[in-house]
């Protein structure tokens, strides 16, 4: 009658005492792993944190609002494909399909 859990990452089954040296080494080596790839020149690695980075663009990066208003400060892509920061000068009318100029 062994009192225990199941790891949440790995499935492995543990007994309550070594549960929690368990899950710290899941976190060590998630940090070591995490480490590695943002330091290798791999076109995998490299391809990998791309899409992370993409993936984490629609999750509230600077610059990713839902609104903005005049004045305020913005990050944006520009057709070159580099990020610019600036700030918002002019805003259409609600129902104006472009932005009118100021």
């Amino acid at each position: 009658d062994q009192e225990g859990a199941a790891c949440q990452l790995c499935g492995v089954w543990l007994g309550a005492k070594e549960l929690a040296d368990h899950l710290a080494a899941h976190k060590v080596h998630d940090q070591w792993l995490d480490r590695e790839m943002k330091s290798s020149t791999s076109a995998v690695d490299i391809t990998a944190q791309l899409v992370e980075m993409a993936r984490a663009g629609g999750a509230g990066l600077p610059g990713n609002r839902s609104h903005v208003a005049v004045g305020d400060a913005v990050l944006v892509r520009w057709s070159d494909g580099r990020w610019y920061g600036g700030h918002v000068r002019a805003m259409p009318d609600v129902g104006d399909g472009g932005g009118g100029e100021e």
